[in-house]
């Protein structure tokens, strides 16, 4: 019996990729709470900003019926879950944080904010490199002859020390 994975081309091992599998996993959840894929929950710290990201979550997207036919109608209710005082920040920029969500999806998708006060969970930043040493800045700046300023010096070695990094 073969798995139905063998035949990726980018996987020699038969095993999937975490991104095919992860989609069929959560799919169900997802949908349930009216989120049709996980685009707007990846990137709500962009959306919103991390400061308002932070301290809230978004937890539910309700699709608006019309009346009679049950239709949708143009744009659906996002309810958002903040903590305390953010609320009312987020109450106060709501009309922005709509433009922002529409902008994102290119469409009215969201007409409308419920804001819920309660405990949001902390999803773990990735993580961060660990910082570059004293050691290493002081001896690749003093590669830098021909540069006076010692600050300047050290900013670039710490700039091409981050490049190094970011290459790998």
């Amino acid at each position: 019996m073969t798995d139905k994975f063998d035949s990726n081309p980018l996987r020699s091992s038969g095993t999937p990729h975490v991104s095919k599998v992860l989609g069929r996993i959560t799919g169900r959840t997802m949908n349930r709470r009216g989120f049709s894929d996980s685009r707007m929950l990846e990137n709500w710290s962009a959306i919103v900003g991390p400061q308002l990201a932070a301290m809230s979550q978004p937890v539910r997207l309700s699709r608006r019926k019309s009346g009679r036919d049950g239709e949708e109608t143009a744009g659906g209710v996002l309810t958002v879950k903040a903590e305390g005082a953010i609320a009312l920040e987020i109450q106060h920029l709501a009309p922005q944080i709509i433009d922002r969500l529409n902008i994102y999806y290119g469409y009215a998708a969201i007409a409308r904010l419920n804001i819920v006060q309660g405990p949001v969970t902390v999803t773990p930043s990735p993580l961060s490199p660990p910082p570059i040493k004293d050691e290493e800045i002081s001896a690749l700046a003093d590669d830098f002859d021909e540069i006076d300023t010692p600050r300047l010096k050290r900013a670039l070695a710490s700039l091409a020390l981050l490049m190094r990094r970011d290459k790998g």
